[in-house]
């Protein structure tokens, strides 16, 4: 990206797969696939990002942090993560970091 666009000035994270079902119910790999593009991306994209890149750093997160819906476990802590991810990564001042917990979207 670097090779072809330059510097990076900001970023967007709004990586995800949705969760679905009962916990109980459902295997170790259908949670690890929900984390993945989240948590893992989230880790993959600050460990790639120079100090002096990406001074604004926008991260998709969700309400289901905040509001409970059924089957929706392994999403909401995926997303949990991220704001908490996000908060970490503003602390040293170098980068405006937000995450916002946005409800469903629909298409437009």
């Amino acid at each position: 990206v670097r090779a072809r666009f330059g510097r990076i000035d900001g970023v967007v994270h709004a990586a995800g797969v949705p969760g679905g079902g009962s916990v109980a119910l459902r295997e170790d790999a259908d949670a690890r696939a929900v984390f993945a593009p989240k948590i893992t991306g989230m880790r993959n994209l600050l460990a790639a990002l120079r100090p002096d890149e990406a001074r604004v750093l926008l991260v998709c997160s969700s309400l289901a942090t905040l509001v409970p819906t059924y089957g929706q476990a392994d999403y909401a802590a995926a997303n949990a993560y991220l704001a908490a991810a996000a908060e970490a990564a503003a602390q040293d001042g170098t980068r405006h970091v937000l995450a916002v917990d946005w409800d469903m979207w629909r298409e437009l």
